[in-house]
Formats: structure tokens, C-alpha cells, sequence
């Protein structure tokens, strides 16, 4: 069904623009606002909709509007329409329901409306003006407004690179941008003297002049109201100023495949890995090797030497142009060999290469050799490699646990990753904090990872020890008795164990634990028995674990 009918606007006798009820609901709604509301629904969200010609028409006269708002950029300096242009949109009108009340005044009045509305509503808006219009249409806030565009130019071998600026001066009538060379539209707007377009048009070219080298001297040479061809060098220095000129005012159009509205550029690349081995830990030492790389693929040692070759600014590799400094790569590629050779190994400790990957600066102890991260971010970079990689990726999205031994419970979703990542984490001798919300089961899947450590070993692993609160005691042993009866658990507690089995826990930890798969104890009575501060654990478990700050 089509939801903008021919009869689905109509005017009255006030006279006063309405739709029937047989219009959409956004339509409705708009309309309700006011005949003004409902131009301004038309010439922004209902912009590119397919209508019908009574509803088309008013959005011509809504159209109109804003093609003189893009231009001034400024609803106060919005000059009324002219008689010709009254007298057309008036004529033009198609049949409809009460079309012999439509006159003049109606447009005249709608117009006035129609700037009040826009007036109104950019001076809420935290951004004004510009800021409402890009939220209100994307396409509108194009309109008036400058573009520089940058193009490859193929058949030009010295200057490769094409640049031309325009004005986008209206919207066509399928709803596109339609740009006019900067400078015919500037003889345009002189040659009618319309005064305000004129002004917007310059204000943020010269605005652009103020903080660019290269646009001032564009425009006061006259070059900017013409198509230019570039070198590489001219190319990389508009490039470098892009964020001057687009905070001025102004629309940039880059090539296509300039990822990011900037060149690629060839890096230095740090690769760090894991052994490939089931534990990692703190302990563990992760290798690194150095190479310089584009686009995540090693250099050539021809790509090499057309660096080297090449000044600062804009080379082609491999088919694109990307942006070199051989200074700065070489600089950063001397750094990172430096670190390489002070590491002999070519290893360093799991702790430092999590900190380089993070991008955390040097930690100022130990290392014979650290990064520089700060100042050779922009030329180098820290990856991880494969193995490494995998086993972040897991320990960021962890597998579900799908069957774990013995627990007699059944897990939900979320806990069965839990008990997953928790497994993996303890296999790879790392630690984790489990910081569910209370009552979601953090205590079941502790629960879990034990029986997965007791059924995963084919030797017998060393008792783990759960400090918990002394009032959480109880529940702990209930929970181990109801899901996982099979394993042993030494309570250390007074109210638990017996006086002989605590003071032999105090003398001869190994001995009093012998068959026990677990010591669950207090904080307060772990800190009174300093044998069991420095025994070997399968696992240190803290319950409330915001009490070791204590």
C-alpha cells in the first residue's frame, strides 16, 4: 500500500497545509506539529521517498527553503522568496483537495514558519546550526557547503595527483549533491550580488587560510579557483592538514582506498609469541622478533630500497600510494633493534610483553633494554603473533565447559563459561577474577574448576587453598557436600576441625593435608600460620576478595 496517497494532502480554507488520515503515522505525526512541521519532515526525512505529486509539490517549496538555508547558513539571513518564485511554486501546484484556497500568502507564511522552526530548533542543539542539520539530514548539510577533493591522476607519471575545489550549491531532483566548481559559483553569487551566499561561501576557506600553509598560498595566488595537478609532495602535505582544514569548515574527498581518511604507511612491526605449550604464567617468556611491514605483510628489500630512495611525503607500493619517512622508520626500526639485541634471547617475560601490547610505557626496572612506546607509536607497532594471539582471542570470548566431572549440578550458560574460562586460565598459570554479581554462582564454579583440576591430572595435584570470611565458612561446606561430594576438603576452622588436626595443620601442612583436595580456611587464621603462607598450592582461591586489601 502506498503511504503517501494522491489525496493524502489537502489544504483548507484557513488556509493551512494538512493529510488525511490515511498517511503514514511519521507523516501524521509531523503534520500534527504544524503545516510547517510537516514541510520539514518532507524535505529532510521523507527527502529521496517516492511521492505523490501533491505531497511532492510542498516538499519542492520545503526544498526551496533549504537550498537558501545551506547557502547562508544562517536561518536570520535566509532572504524571503521572491515574486517569480512565489508565483511559480503557486502555479505549479497539482490537483487536490481545496486547492482554490492555495495563494501566496500560504507559501509566504510557510516560509516565515518554516525559519522560525530550523531557528528554534539549532539553538537547542548543543552543535547549532551545523550539528542540527547533520543530524536532521546528511545530505542538506552538504549543501553550501566547500569540498576539496583529492584524486589519482594514472596517466600523469610526475604530477599523479588531481585536486579541485567545488561548492555544493543544491540537491538534484533524486536527492543527490550537485557540486559546481569553486570558482564559477563564486562569479555566480557575484554576478546576482547575493552578498550572503557569498559570504558563507568564503567564511570557511578563509578560515581554512588562517591555520594551512598550503591554502593560503591556493587562494592568494588565485590556484584554488582552478583544477590543479600535484605532485607525491603536495599530495602528503594537504593530507598532513586535513584535520585544520575539516575543523575550518570545510568537506574533504580522499581516494577511496585511503583507509581512515589517511595513507597507509609502512610500520615497524614487533611480533611477540607463546611457546607452544599448555602453560604460559607470569613466569613464562614470550619471543619477539622485529620487521618492517606494510599492510601486515614484510617489506621486500626493493620496496626497501624505493624507501630509502624516496623523500618524505607519498610513495607507490605495491599499487597504492602510502605515506613514508625514511628518517622516522629507520629511526624507529635502530630502537626496536636496540631492545631486540639487549633482550639475548630474543625472549622477554610474559608480564612486560602483556604491558608493550597494551601500549603501556616502560615500566622503568629489571629489563636491560625498554620500548620507547610514546614516541614511536606512530611509525612502529606491538602485535601479537599466532599462538600468542589465540590464546588471547580465548581468553577474551572463553569456550563453554560442557561436561565437568563429577559436579552434580547443572550449569547454566553463563556459568559453564565461567567454569571454561576459569580452566583455561589456571592451565595456562595465570590468574583471573571472577567478578560475577552475588547470588550467580561464583562459589558453584570455583566448585567446578576443582573437580576439572582433580579429573584433568594424571598425577596427584597439590591441594588448593580457599581463603574465604569466617561467616562464609558453612556455606562453602554445604555447597562442596551437595555438587561435589567426592572431593576433600580440610576445614580450618575451629568450629570444623578438631584442636590436633589444626595444630598439626600449623606444624606440618603436607602431612595434615595428606588425601585432601582442598584446605578451606579463614584470612584471619591463614595469617596466624605462616607455613601455609609459603606452601606449594594447586590453587590459591579468594573468596570476598576485596579483604586482601586488609
Amino acid at each position: 500500500m502506498n503511504a503517501f496517497p494522491d489525496d493524502a494532502l489537502f489544504c483548507t480554507p484557513e488556509p493551512r497545509l494538512a493529510v488525511g488520515e490515511q498517511a503514514s503515522q511519521p507523516l501524521v505525526a509531523a503534520f500534527a506539529t504544524g503545516d510547517a512541521g510537516g514541510l520539514l519532515f518532507l524535505a529532510t526525512t521523507a527527502l529521496k521517498e517516492e511521492l505523490s505529486a501533491p505531497l511532492s509539490w510542498a516538499r519542492d517549496w520545503g526544498r526551496a527553503f533549504f537550498t537558501q538555508l545551506c547557502q547562508t547558513r544562517d536561518p536570520n539571513r535566509v532572504p524571503s522568496p521572491s515574486d517569480p518564485l512565489l508565483v511559480a511554486q503557486q502555479s505549479s501546484a497539482p490537483p487536490m483537495r481545496g486547492a482554490e484556497y492555495l495563494d501566496q500568502g500560504l507559501l509566504l507564511r510557510l516560509w516565515e514558519d518554516l525559519r522560525e522552526l530550523v531557528r528554534q530548533d539549532a539553538a537547542q542543539h548543543p552543535e547549532g546550526l551545523e550539528g542540527w542539520m547533520r543530524e536532521r539530514s546528511a545530505l542538506w548539510h552538504l549543501v553550501g557547503r566547500v569540498t576539496f577533493h583529492l584524486a589519482e591522476n594514472k596517466r600523469n607519471l610526475e604530477q599523479p595527483f588531481a585536486f579541485l575545489a567545488t561548492y555544493a550549491d543544491q540537491l538534484s531532483a533524486d536527492g543527490r549533491v550537485q557540486h559546481t566548481p569553486l570558482g564559477r559559483a563564486l562569479q555566480g553569487y557575484a554576478a546576482s550580488k547575493n552578498q550572503p551566499t557569498l559570504d558563507a561561501l568564503l567564511q570557511p576557506v578563509r578560515a581554512a587560510a588562517q591555520v594551512s600553509p598550503l591554502v593560503r598560498e591556493l587562494l592568494e595566488t588565485k590556484r584554488l579557483f582552478q583544477a590543479l595537478a600535484w605532485k607525491p609532495q603536495e599530495a602528503h602535505q594537504f593530507v598532513c592538514q586535513l584535520p585544520q582544514l575539516e575543523a575550518a569548515g570545510l568537506v574533504i574527498k580522499l581516494p577511496d582506498w585511503w583507509k581512515g581518511r589517511r595513507p597507509g604507511r609502512p610500520i615497524v612491526s614487533v611480533v611477540l609469541d607463546a611457546p607452544q605449550t599448555s602453560a604460559v604464567g607470569l613466569n613464562a617468556m614470550l619471543s619477539f622478533h622485529v620487521e618492517v611491514t606494510l599492510g601486515g605483510l614484510k617489506l621486500t628489500p626493493e620496496e626497501w630500497k624505493q624507501i630509502h630512495a624516496s623523500p618524505a611525503g607519498l610513495v607507490n607500493l605495491r599499487g597504492q600510494w602510502v605515506e613514508v619517512d625514511p628518517a622516522k622508520l629507520r629511526q624507529a626500526l635502530d630502537h626496536w633493534d636496540k631492545v631486540q639485541r639487549a633482550h639475548e634471547s630474543g625472549a622477554l617475560s610474559f608480564h612486560e610483553g602483556m604491558r608493550w601490547l597494551a601500549g603501556f610505557p616502560k615500566s622503568g626496572g629489571g629489563e636491560a633494554e625498554q620500548p620507547d612506546l610514546d614516541s614511536g607509536r606512530d611509525w612502529s607497532e606491538v602485535v601479537a603473533g599466532k599462538h600468542l594471539e589465540d590464546m588471547l582471542a580465548q581468553l577474551r570470548e572463553p569456550r563453554e565447559s560442557e561436561a565437568v566431572p563429577e559436579l552434580k549440578a547443572t550449569l547454566r550458560p553463563y556459568q559453564k563459561r565461567g567454569v571454561g574460562w576459569l580452566y583455561f586460565v589456571t592451565r595456562l598459570g595465570l590468574g583471573a577474577c571472577l567478578a560475577d554479581d552475588m547470588g550467580l554462582g561464583k562459589t558453584l564454579q570455583v566448585i567446578g574448576l576443582l573437580c576439572l583440576r582433580k579429573a584433568g591430572s594424571a598425577l596427584k595435584n597439590a591441594p588448593s587453598i580457599l581463603v574465604v570470611p569466617a561467616s562464609l565458612m558453612g556455606n562453602w561446606m554445604r555447597e562442596v557436600a551437595l555438587f561435589a561430594p567426592h572431593l576433600r576438603v580440610f576445614p580450618g576452622h575451629p568450629s570444623l576441625s578438631t584442636r590436633e588436626a589444626l595444630d598439626q595443620l600449623a606444624q606440618n601442612p603436607n602431612v595434615a593435608l595428606q588425601g585432601y583436595d582442598a584446605l578451606l580456611i579463614t584470612y584471619g587464621l591463614l595469617l596466624r600460620t605462616p607455613l601455609l603462607l609459603e606452601n606449594n598450592w594447586d590453587l590459591a582461591v579468594l573468596d570476598e576478595a576485596q579483604a586482601i586489601k586488609n
